[in-house]
């Protein structure tokens, strides 16, 4: 009994010093924003412990200045107590989600003096054992402008798979928006340290987006050698001719391979119907270790047109405010007017925390994608449908209409093959006399002629009660008046 009661404590100790290496805090390197107006940043934490074991979690903030955030930062911030230090009173709030295990941090109407690196620090206490407590090592740099100044807002990240065609977008803006007039110049400084960007060495020219203060620029077939930080660099002329140049701070450019451990699963079809809903499920391993998860649809053989994005900026235009997520990575469809069979793709990033002793706040980014879904356009196919149903009607009614004229044809060339047509230079006019017939009361014949174009029977009409010769009473013909036909036959 004692030989196992040691095993399963050697079996738990080892549980604890495994888990040790698995509090991470995740920050963005650098923000800025300008003078009097607000920030905020995301702090992103995991803890390897389950939520049964936790009394309570807090959020504090500490100001480091300009160096690394270390244990003896000054506090500016708790969550538990909602206070803040002097000078930061209701200006600084951190807002805690537990379900998320995230905090949105804000500074509002920003001063000279905000100029610092904030460190996110994460508290727990924990039932029956002692509280554990962890920070970002490098926490956020924030950078406050001048109110004439203009700011380069980039992501402070983006992830992507080798073969893809990449868009960096960065929105530029000032408080005092009219001033600058025009575009000039911009290019983007690649793999140097910020301070060091110049004109002259690794740049990368990028263009403005028609009619918006945005730039950007696209990096084909990107792989792993593409990796590394994009600063921009813009000059901007003001309305009376002067240029000035702005600097952005960066966005890490991330090319990660896809090694399909998260099992996203697609619907090979879907036919779209109004407003339509593609599935994408994905799984990971342990959710405790994951500190942030982005979902991207994407269409395009290379792909390089975004369906969905977190960021509208990014989104094509066919798409944009057409399309949204529905539940945790289902893409919701409103419109679509593209061609039949187009495929979309679910794309899944995550940030997790890794086990490294050696390194307790490691963090490894993991971008993977879906088969695709074949998307069918029901409205052109219905309406494919409809034009053949209406051409087979069209069909039927002139096949009808066709078969009526032919049987009018049949019949009418019938009733002439009947008829013995006379033109008018074959006209014969005959005379009958019915003198033979004078002794049967038959008087006062009428003369007949055989009709133009007519029937070829001629008549006349004998009125009985005119003859001067009665007959006999039983021989007398009934009616009174008697009609005479003789068929006129030509020798």
């Amino acid at each position: 009994m004692s030989c196992v009661l040691v095993v399963y404590l050697l079996l738990l100790w080892g549980q604890v010093c495994d888990s040790t290496g698995r509090y991470c805090v995740d920050q963005p390197n650098i923000a800025e924003s300008l003078i009097g107006e607000s920030i905020t940043f995301s702090c992103s934490y995991v803890y390897p412990e389950s939520e049964d074991s936790i009394s309570s979690v807090t959020i504090s903030v500490k100001a480091a200045g300009d160096h690394y955030c270390g244990q003896g930062d000054t506090e500016i911030y708790n969550s538990d107590s909602n206070s803040s230090a002097r000078g930061y009173e209701g200006r600084l709030s951190a807002m805690l989600d537990r379900n998320t295990r995230s905090a949105l941090i804000t500074i509002k109407n920003l001063r000279s003096m905000d100029n610092s690196r904030y460190c996110c620090r994460v508290n727990i206490e924990r039932k029956n054992r002692s509280p554990e407590r962890w920070q970002s090592p490098t926490g956020t740099n924030i950078k406050v402008k001048g109110e004439n100044d203009v700011i380069l807002d980039q992501p402070h990240f983006i992830t992507a798979l080798a073969g893809d065609t990449v868009t960096v977008l960065s929105r530029f803006k000032t408080k005092n928006s009219n001033i600058y007039h025009n575009v000039t110049a911009c290019h983007v400084c690649w793999n140097m340290d910020y301070n060091e960007c110049g004109r002259n060495k690794y740049t990368i020219n990028c263009t403005q987006r028609i009619g918006e203060n945005v730039v950007f620029f696209q990096i084909s077939q990107v792989n792993s050698s593409h990796e590394g930080q994009y600063y921009y660099v813009i000059d901007l002329s003001t309305e009376d001719g002067s240029v000035s140049s702005y600097r952005g701070i960066g966005t890490e450019l991330l090319v990660t391979p896809d090694k399909n451990t998260l099992n996203i699963s697609q619907p090979l079809e879907v036919v779209f119907k109004n407003a339509t809903i593609v599935n994408c499920n994905f799984s990971v391993e342990d959710n405790r270790d994951i500190l942030w998860t982005g979902v991207y649809w994407m269409t395009g053989n290379p792909r390089e047109h975004f369906v969905y994005h977190p960021d509208s900026d990014y989104i094509h235009p066919d798409y944009k405010g057409k399309t949204r997520l529905v539940g945790k990575s289902n893409l919701l469809l409103e419109e679509f007017r593209g061609p039949d069979n187009t495929t979309f793709y679910c794309r899944v990033a995550i940030r997790r925390c890794l086990h490294d002793t050696n390194n307790p706040n490691r963090i490894e980014t993991i971008l993977e994608e879906g088969s695709g879904t074949r998307l069918r356009f029901q409205v052109e196919i219905s309406s494919q449908r409809q034009n053949n149903q209406n051409l087979i009607i069209a069909l039927c009614v002139g096949c009808i209409i066709l078969i009526i004229i032919i049987l009018m044809v049949v019949y009418m060339k019938r009733r002439t093959a009947d008829k013995k047509t006379r033109t008018p230079e074959e006209t014969v006019v005959e005379t009958i006399y019915f003198s033979e017939y004078s002794n049967t009361g038959y008087e006062n014949p009428q003369v007949v002629k055989a009709q133009e174009m007519g029937d070829n029977l001629v008549y006349s009409t004998v009125h009985h009660q005119q003859s001067s010769t009665p007959a006999k009473p039983q021989k007398r013909p009934a009616p009174d008046t008697e009609t005479v036909y003789a068929d006129v036959k030509k020798h």
